[in-house]
């Protein structure tokens, strides 16, 4: 039976012992609940061992970020200007994009957030500064991993590599949503 009342308290998400996607969505701003009206503590592994990914969610374990990645993404060069990088940034109506060298190699990412730190510094024709050795995913990566890893990190998207470490596209929040959309209208 459902409870009508949880006290709940704070707790680190590195108790969350076994991740799957349902599970981690309770537990994604690290709260530990109590059924007040019996009064047991529910114990992170116990919750993640009986709850269960939602009907017709069980493929995303199959799927590989690959399949709805957006290709060729927007980047920008590491020694592009703040200028530069603001304005792809609005004209792309992105939230983000890889940071690449002279041979198109992953160095780095730049944010919203970062550019808007930057640009308010007031010297836009300044060299872009921006996050070095980011996280990425490889292309086979299951949605299921990326949807973890966007949770847990709090990321809106993640750089996608092939195995040659080559960028092969940026898969986001809003991709994953998109899927998970079309799917349970179909």
């Amino acid at each position: 039976p459902a409870c009508q009342v949880k006290i709940c308290q704070k707790v680190s998400i590195k108790r969350v012992a076994a991740f799957d996607v349902f599970s981690l969505w309770n537990h994604r701003a690290g709260f530990k609940c109590m059924e007040a009206h019996k009064g047991v503590s529910m114990d992170t592994k116990q919750t993640d061992q009986k709850q269960e990914m939602p009907a017709g969610h069980e493929d995303l374990a199959s799927i590989p970020v690959s399949s709805i990645m957006t290709p060729n993404p927007t980047m920008v060069k590491a020694n592009a200007s703040i200028r530069f990088a603001v304005q792809t940034l609005i004209e792309k109506k992105i939230t983000g994009m890889p940071v690449v060298d002279d041979h198109n190699h992953l160095v780095g990412v730049v944010s919203e957030n970062d550019l808007l730190l930057l640009a308010a510094s007031g010297r836009m024709s300044r060299a872009l500064q921006y996050t070095k050795n980011p996280d990425f995913i490889q292309a086979d990566t299951t949605l299921k991993e990326a949807l973890i890893r966007m949770i847990k990190y709090k990321r809106k998207w993640f750089t996608v590599l092939d195995d040659q470490k080559k960028i092969v596209g940026v898969i986001a929040r809003c991709d994953l949503l998109k899927m998970l959309l079309e799917k349970e209208n179909r």
